[in-house]
């Protein structure tokens, strides 16, 4: 019979982080990050992150959820992310997650009136289990289910934006600069 072990870390939050890295040729030129809470001590929510040529390479951070997205900016996005901007740059959107099929998975995000943003994930592959080891420096770790994308793509106002997804290697499973990460749960040691 299985034993079950709870461990000492903290839960912080827990969720999807699904995220996607554009490039052309070896440039990155587009990049967003779609979380989507269960759970966090500031309520669920989802939260986009993204930049990319549609916007003229300017961060753009959109939520339902004001409190938690500035926690996570503040807990969880590294230092060099992209998206470690002010909290007041927040704008409220609302989002509606497209699953078709289980090889495609989309996320819309409605904000400012009239403005739209979609995040596409194509031609998903088999999934694989995953977990990050603490460097010495290093606060967090997390786990989760990572479902990569062949194919990515992020269409702003209608515009898509330049680039595409690469091949990449994840622990040590080839993989892509595209994928779902779910199921994902993130621990403060």
């Amino acid at each position: 019979m299985a034993k079950h072990v709870l461990a000492p870390q903290q839960v912080r939050v827990s969720g999807a982080n699904n995220w996607m890295k554009l490039y052309d040729q070896d440039q990155l030129v587009g990049h967003a990050s779609h979380w989507s809470v269960e759970w966090s001590e500031h309520g669920p929510g989802s939260t986009l992150f993204f930049w990319s040529s549609a916007t003229d390479n300017a961060p753009r951070l959109l939520t339902d959820n004001l409190n938690m997205a500035a926690w996570l900016l503040d807990e969880l996005e590294s230092a060099d992310s992209p998206f470690t901007t002010k909290a007041s740059e927040l704008v409220l959107a609302t989002f509606t997650v497209h699953n078709e099929t289980p090889r495609r998975f989309a996320v819309t995000a409605a904000f400012d009136g009239d403005h739209q943003v979609d995040v596409i994930w194509d031609d998903l592959s088999a999934p694989v289990w995953g977990n990050t080891e603490l460097e010495s420096n290093e606060t967090h770790s997390h786990s989760s289910c990572y479902v990569p994308a062949t194919t990515a793509q992020m269409i702003v106002d209608g515009v898509s934006s330049a680039g595409m997804a690469l091949p990449e290697d994840w622990f040590g499973t080839p993989s892509s600069s595209a994928f779902l990460a779910q199921s994902e749960v993130w621990l403060r040691h």
